[in-house]
C-alpha cells in the first residue's frame, strides 16, 4: 500500500487525530488540494522536459 507522494498515511493520521475541529479540517483539505496539486505539476513537469 503505497501511496503517492508517500504522505497519504500522514495526512490520514493528522485527519484522525484532528476531527474535532471544522476548521482544521479545512486546513487540512487546502493542504491535500495544494499536495495534489503540486504532484500534478511535477508529473506534467516531468512530461514537459523530457
Amino acid at each position: 500500500m503505497n501511496g503517492v507522494g508517500g504522505s497519504g498515511s500522514f495526512l490520514v493520521l493528522v485527519r484522525s487525530y484532528l476531527t474535532q475541529s471544522n476548521s482544521v479540517l479545512w486546513i487540512i483539505l487546502a493542504i491535500d488540494i495544494v499536495g495534489m496539486a503540486a504532484i500534478i505539476i511535477n508529473t506534467t513537469n516531468e512530461y514537459r522536459f523530457t
